[in-house]
This record gives C-alpha cells, structure tokens and sequence, in this order.
C-alpha cells in the first residue's frame, strides 16, 4: 500500500515548534522581543525555499509570497546585508 502523505497544517507545524522551543526554556521566560525574532527566523527559510521552489525566478516568487517582485528583492537584500551569507540566496539577489 503506497503512503499517503499526510495533510498538515502549515499553523500546526509552527505550534509544535514553538512549544518545543517554550519547552527548552523549562519555565523561565524568553527573552523580549520574541515575535521580532519569530519573523525574522520564519522569514529567511520562506524567502530562500520560495525561490528555490522556482528555480530562482524572482517573479514567480514574489507571486507565490503575495509580495510585489521589489519588496522581494528588497528583504533579500536586507537578509544578506543582516549576514546571510547563504551562497545561493546571494546569487538569487543579484540574478536579474
């Protein structure tokens, strides 16, 4: 019998990570700033996985993203100058 791959929710993965991550603290309180850092974390993977899921085309991208293909450009832009320094998402900035 072939898998089947299970339908899960992109809210439901963030809420088992989150709650690990609230677990590893064992009760003491996260720093401030932690919806700051969430979307910063979340952004960086949602950028690079987008644009890799489309080889690159910045277009498609910012399509998928519902952002406009400038406003991708510019959060790539902003990553790499944060220090990302992820090889590919460096070309994918300057491809066009």
């Amino acid at each position: 019998m072939p898998n089947k791959k299970q339908n899960i929710k992109l809210e439901q993965l963030v809420y088992e990570a989150l709650k690990t991550y609230f677990e590893q603290h064992e009760g003491v309180l996260p720093p401030p700033g932690l919806y700051d850092r969430v979307m910063a974390e979340v952004e960086r993977p949602l950028l690079f996985l987008t644009l890799q899921l489309v080889d690159g085309n910045q277009r498609k991208a910012a399509s998928i993203l519902g952002l406009s293909r400038n406003t991708l450009r510019k959060k790539m832009t902003d990553l790499i100058q944060l220090g990302d320094r992820a090889d590919r998402l460096k070309k994918l900035a300057t491809s066009i």
